[in-house]
């Protein structure tokens, strides 16, 4: 459903919208064919312009990503070659 690199916004259920606290941001690392899943790369909210998770994506349900810019495509692209 998603190309790898596509940055996402994850929008849990109970999220009210995309200002919500618990949105997070990153991109998609794969996204399997006929699956309703895909595996996602956080943000951390702590520390800027660093991963929350380095060593693997995060199963995440399709149904709750959206397409949502938040770097430049350039960075993500190094910085999802950096933690390959």
């Amino acid at each position: 459903m998603f190309e790898p690199l596509t940055q996402i916004a994850y929008i849990p259920d109970h999220a009210d919208g995309i200002d919500h606290p618990d949105v997070e941001f990153g991109f998609v690392t794969e996204s399997p064919p006929n699956s309703e899943y895909s595996f996602c790369r956080y943000w951390s909210k702590f520390e800027k312009d660093e991963l929350r998770t380095k060593s693997c994506g995060e199963s995440t349900p399709n149904r709750c990503l959206t397409v949502y810019r938040s770097y430049d495509p350039a960075f993500v692209k190094k910085t999802y070659e950096k933690y390959k």
